[in-house]
């Protein structure tokens, strides 16, 4: 005799608790994301460094921590850019990067196309 499927013992599914959306994203919070998601991309770099007792010496950097920031930077720039495209948000007058957004997109599709 073959088992009733029905009477198969299946877990019960409990509802799901209400839970608020997310609060919007924006401009603000993109570049000041990006601005520092590229300040991590530059601590990442390879650079000359003073050690005592030595000289200037080469510090080797992290090539993937880099990159990963470098994507990130340029991600939250890229979508302050599409949330806002006529820079009208004031974010943008109070930007503290020290290039133009449009520059930075451009800096950022090089060195990742690299």
């Amino acid at each position: 005799m073959m088992p009733d499927p029905i009477a198969v013992d299946a877990p019960v599914i409990e509802p799901v608790a209400e839970v608020d959306p997310p609060a919007p994203v924006t401009v603000a919070d993109l570049l000041q994301t990006s601005r520092q998601a590229h300040s991590l991309y530059h601590q990442n770099l390879p650079r000359m460094a003073a050690v005592p007792g030595v000289g200037a010496q080469l510090q080797p950097g992290d090539a993937i921590e880099s990159a990963r920031w470098l994507k990130a930077a340029a991600a939250a720039r890229a979508q302050a850019e599409l949330l806002d495209p006529t820079h009208s948000d004031p974010s943008w007058a109070n930007d503290a990067a020290t290039h133009p957004n449009q520059e930075l997109l451009v800096f950022y599709l090089q060195q990742l196309s690299k």
